[in-house]
């Protein structure tokens, strides 16, 4: 085995860099698996059922508009990726929406019919789909339920694009 010569100057990650919001192609490139099962079906804290792919911008880096409230002239440099959460238990939740609205939604962006499929996740793997990202620029304090400003925006899907 070789030497490894460390650089010195190298400077750490802090995480993937963000696109402005607008409609974009993605592509579904794995899933994330639970840390103890290594499964991609994962329960949530609160006993729901849920997958979550790991999404990635089709575009070329070059070609994706940064996320830039400052005007500084930023450059996307790190390809982002999205990892959004979505249940697939069955019934609905407390205001009525579906719990698979998401898992609908994906599908059918997808391009596969949602009446047929019933079947892995996992079949989800390569396809590409069009949706409506945003920009997340706060979150809801879990003990005061007030809006709090994250220190690092994220992309999120608002909305997937039925194929």
């Amino acid at each position: 085995m070789g030497i490894i010569n460390v650089d010195p100057t190298t400077e750490t990650v802090a995480g993937f860099d963000v696109v402005d919001a607008g409609v974009y192609k993605l592509k579904i490139t794995d899933f994330t698996t639970d840390k103890e099962t290594k499964e991609i079906l994962q329960v949530s804290a609160n006993g729901h059922n849920f997958i979550k792919p790991v999404c990635e911008f089709v575009d070329s880096v070059s070609n994706l508009p940064a996320y830039d409230p400052t005007g500084t002239g930023a450059k996307v440099q790190l390809p982002p990726k999205i990892f959004p959460w979505i249940c697939v238990d069955e019934g609905s939740w407390d205001g009525g929406m579906s719990k698979q609205a998401a898992l609908r939604g994906l599908v059918e962006a997808c391009g596969l019919s949602w009446g047929s499929f019933d079947g892995e996740p996992s079949s989800l793997f390569n396809l590409e789909f069009m949706a409506k990202v945003k920009v997340r620029t706060t979150r809801k304090d879990k003990d005061t339920g007030e809006l709090v400003q994250l220190e690092n925006p994220q992309n999120e899907i608002a909305r997937y694009i039925k194929g």
